[in-house]
């Protein structure tokens, strides 16, 4: 089974990034939702998260286990763009 969740904002590659060099949480239970993601993963043959609202566009698998894309969105969404993604990490081979 692959999982990709997809979120308005709240960029988890940043996230994990900054947990991982001691940062510390920018909404109550931050890691708590973080951890859980990477959880899940473990249970799945690849979960990722899409999150709209980005600096710029990514994608990458993160030390956790969870791929990371960043559709790189700066105010409004383009739908054809999102689809194209979510298309894009359905075709993917892990």
């Amino acid at each position: 089974m692959r999982l990709l969740m997809v979120q308005y904002a709240g960029d988890y590659g940043e996230a994990v990034k900054r947990f991982s060099s001691g940062g510390s949480e920018t909404y109550y239970a931050q890691k708590y939702s973080v951890d859980l993601v990477a959880e899940i993963a473990k249970q799945t043959e690849e979960t990722g998260v899409l999150c709209c609202m980005t600096p710029a566009p990514y994608n990458e698998m993160l030390n956790n286990g969870v791929r990371a894309i960043g559709a790189g969105f700066q105010q409004l969404i383009d739908s054809n763009t999102l689809i194209r993604l979510i298309a894009a990490q359905n075709q993917r081979i892990s």
